[in-house]
């Protein structure tokens, strides 16, 4: 009972704070944050494991990652490539037919 009634008076609190606020975005998102959840920041990325083997040290997980990214971007254009390709002796066909 006593925290529904905490809940309450802080969103109505809130829902007049930023009412009165309205052409002050500073106070608005000052009043705002108090009920918006505080997310912890993230922590850094210090190992990485591909295909059992460990990679340490942000320069060389940095460099793994982006060796991945480029190998899917490759795959993914070579793959769109060849759809474009199908596409185009499609329409070939459909020239030959009419």
């Amino acid at each position: 009972m006593v925290t529904s009634m905490v809940r309450l008076a802080k969103r109505m609190y809130v829902l007049k704070s930023v009412r009165d606020n309205q052409n002050n975005p500073s106070a608005m998102w000052k009043s705002l944050r108090c009920i918006l959840p505080n997310k912890p920041k993230a922590s850094p990325i210090t190992k990485l494991v591909d295909n059992r083997s460990e990679v340490t040290g942000y320069k060389k997980i940095a460099s793994h990652l982006n060796d991945y990214f480029a190998y899917v971007a490759k795959m993914r254009t070579q793959n769109l490539c060849k759809i474009q390709r199908q596409s185009l002796l499609f329409m070939k066909h459909l020239n030959l037919m009419y």
